[in-house]
């Protein structure tokens, strides 16, 4: 991912005048690997980052302990991003694991070494370290002082508590540090604003504690954070800042302005060699319990536990397996009905599409124990056909017919993986099992009684309604692809092959099903004149697949079809040669191709007002209010978590041959730095289509990580396709015919 600086003398004629103009423009370079060396190794574990790249791209650090609890808060010391930004984070409410109450906002400090003063904040950075834990360290020298810092913050695993370590390396006189730490009682959602009413009311709402220095916070009942030192001195000073800028949020278009309250300061004394900690706790037990040794001892030992954890031996002292694994388990939160998987950090909660996606990359990290309770707790949501939209949280919507398609597939990875056929069987709460909630969905989409979905006779292929498939963003209706969605056709057409083996009774349906969408899914899809998929079968209700109007724009969501062998194999190149030069960029995949459409697509406001241009609707940039970024999701925003797919079907069109994997192992080497930029050690949601490709959305999605470890597993360590992406059907015998 390198650029190219161009220079144009352009010659401009108007109106019989002449006049040149100099311009200079930078061109994104991509370069596809030719697979014939194997790349290098990298040191991506533990993954350590210069002053410079902390400073980029609002690098986030995130801290997770399973049961809700995060710290995210930027890796650059002393700044603040967004509203979102938390030193503690917990969630009263496990059934809504989204809305997160932020009780520690930051610390800041200020070092006094002699007469002198100064703030530890990146002027002073020397580098940044992730994993084990965070580690910031600091150097200082004006040629009468020297003093070399650290500063370590570790969140255990079951505890709403983080440890703030620090420790003087080397100095030539001793130090006093001075840490203001900024408490609130706030949804993570809103900012703070303090009237009078609320400032008097968190001033005296603060406590000193009695037996070490430090400070008892109670805002509302329910929540008493604490914060002591072992050593040193607490002064009650209690402190406003207003007005703080949050230039992330200014961006998104959101209230970029807030409040923080500080209770008072820590002195803390150090010499060299020393250390000193500061705890900041939710939790109720005894401040004598709580120590940074324990806490880091228990992180240490719970990353070695999941370092054990994958399925290949070999994959274990992998860096990047390790960085992936570390990361997947920080979306996993264990509640009363086992373990769920939030969507993505820091706004999202459990969305049932994206965890049942997921299941794959829980297996190959050796979370199946993760992957059953996504099952056990996605299947009995099941009503007329329908999954619901989200498991946790207030909303029961069920607007997303691929939810349902992908629980045939989760299903049938884990009993495959795990050899468990009495999986199929196990009862719900509701008295139901997986094997008649996968027939009910079935029967629903065939009846036509599952949300306005039906099942094309003619052909075998569902029609969905508007807003039913995963480009579902609302206000405005951006993508509304009312028809035949090419990859709701490819699960489908997946999910009748898992029906016929877990329902013999539907078995003879099923097989019927599937012979007429292979029969009839390339001439309806494929556009001869450019290479590729119609991405949807445009058409109303009861407007059969035959008489539908293919539309043209250039999507990723054909490479579902490669991945059910829909295509055939010569097609299928053509197809992932188009991706290639039209929607490839380094670790993602844009939604839409920067080309004129040759159908338009009209996107409209409530007022009917037009909001793009109907002939070319990409969206380079996701940035400004939410009209604006719903705009660009899924019209030229890049998903990281589709790059996979893409790596892998690259590997299946040439049969897994030795250089086929090697060329496509070689396509994550973009995935590294991805690693050390926006959440640091983790992959976002989407990216700027247009170059430089800044992450934006999430800045740690998970069916990013997940589907990144399940690929990356699945070609360097057991290097043959996994059995939904075997190349045999329709792949090989074009081949041999």
């Amino acid at each position: 991912n390198q650029s190219l600086q161009l220079t144009f003398n352009w010659k401009i004629r108007q109106q019989g005048v002449i006049r040149r103009k100099w311009q200079q423009v930078d061109y994104p370079i991509l370069s596809v690997p030719s697979g014939r060396k194997t790349p290098r190794p990298r040191r991506v574990y533990p993954l350590r980052l210069s002053k410079a790249r902390v400073q980029k791209n609002f690098a986030t650090v995130v801290l997770t302990n399973g049961v809700g609890g995060v710290g995210q808060f930027p890796a650059r010391p002393g700044a603040l991003h967004s509203k979102y930004d938390g030193l503690l984070c917990i969630t009263p409410d496990w059934l809504n694991p989204a809305d997160r109450l932020v009780l520690v906002k930051m610390i800041r400090e200020t070092v006094q070494v002699g007469n002198k003063f100064f703030d530890l904040d990146d002027s002073f950075l020397h580098c940044f370290i992730r994993y084990p834990q965070p580690l910031w360290k600091f150097i200082y020298d004006d040629g009468e002082y020297f003093i070399k810092l650290e500063r370590s913050l570790v969140m255990p695993p079951g505890e709403n508590s983080i440890y703030v370590r620090y420790k003087l390396q080397e100095a030539n006189a001793p130090i006093t540090l001075i840490c203001k730490c900024y408490l609130e009682c706030r949804s993570c959602h809103h900012q703070l604003r303090a009237d009078e009413h609320l400032q008097s009311h968190y001033e005296n709402s603060c406590r000193p504690l009695m037996d070490r220095p430090g400070v008892q916070f109670i805002p509302q009942e329910g929540i008493n954070v604490r914060v002591a030192a072992r050593r040193g001195e607490y002064i009650s000073q209690p402190h406003w800042l207003n007005n703080l800028t949050f230039p992330l949020d200014e961006q998104r278009g959101q209230e970029d302005r807030g409040d923080a309250f500080s209770p008072g300061l820590f002195h803390l004394k150090l010499s060299q060699g020393d250390s000193q900690v500061l705890v900041f706790t939710a939790d109720q037990e005894s401040l004598e319990r709580l120590s940074y040794y324990r806490a880091a001892s228990m992180e240490n030992k719970h990353i070695k536990k999941l370092l054990r954890l994958p399925t290949a031996p070999r994959a274990r002292n992998d860096p990047l397996v390790k960085m992936l694994v570390a990361a997947l388990d920080q979306f996993i939160i264990h509640t009363d009905r086992g373990g769920q998987v939030l969507a993505g950090l820091p706004w999202l909660g459990v969305r049932i599409r994206d965890a049942l996606q997921m299941v794959g990359g829980l297996l190959a990290a050796g979370r199946s124990d993760i992957a059953r309770d996504i099952i056990l707790n996605c299947g009995p949501t099941e009503q007329e056909g329908l999954l619901r939209d989200w498991l946790s949280g207030y909303s029961k919507n069920r607007t997303n017919a691929e939810a349902s398609l992908r629980l045939f597939l989760a299903a049938h990875d884990y009993v495959n993986r795990l050899g468990d056929e009495t999986f199929w069987d196990r009862p719900f709460p509701d008295q139901r099992c997986l094997r008649r909630v996968l027939v009910s969905i079935y029967q629903h989409f065939r009846d036509h009684r599952a949300g306005g979905i039906s099942l094309d006779h003619n052909t075998g292929m569902l029609y969905l309604p508007t807003g039913f498939t995963w480009m579902n963003s609302d206000n405005p209706r951006s993508t509304p692809r009312a028809g035949y969605p090419v990859e709701i056709q490819a699960l489908w057409y997946r999910a009748l092959e898992v029906l016929a083996k877990v329902d013999p009774p539907s078995a003879r349906e099923a097989h019927q099903w599937r012979r007429m969408i292979q029969q009839k899914f390339i001439p309806l899809f494929w556009d001869e004149k450019r290479g590729c998929l119609a991405d949807v079968l445009t058409a109303e209700y009861n407007i059969t697949a035959e008489k539908a109007t293919p539309d043209p724009c250039l999507r990723f969501n054909q490479l579902a079809a490669l991945q059910a062998q829909l295509v055939p194999l010569e097609q299928a190149r053509q197809i992932l040669d188009l991706v290639t030069r039209k929607l490839l960029i380094p670790a993602g995949i844009r939604s839409l191709a920067e080309d004129p459409l040759a159908s338009p697509l009209k996107i409209v406001d409530n007022q009917g007002k037009l909001l793009t241009d109907p002939r070319l609707p990409y969206q380079g940039r996701c940035r400004g209010d939410e009209t604006a970024r719903r705009l660009a999701y899924h019209n030229g925003s890049a998903w990281p978590w589709a790059y996979p797919g893409f790596i892998e079907a690259r590997a299946a069109v040439f049969n897994f041959s030795e250089l086929a994997v090697k060329q496509a192992l070689a396509f994550f080497e973009p995935v590294w730095a991805e690693l050390a930029s926006g959440g640091i050690g983790t992959l976002p949601e989407i990216k700027d289509g247009n170059y430089p490709h800044t992450p934006r959305g999430c800045y740690a999605y998970a069916l990013s990580v997940a589907e990144t470890l399940r690929v990356y597993m699945m070609l360097k360590y057991r290097q043959s396709p996994t059995p939904s992406f075997a190349p045999k059907s329709a792949l090989v015998k074009t081949v041999s015919g």
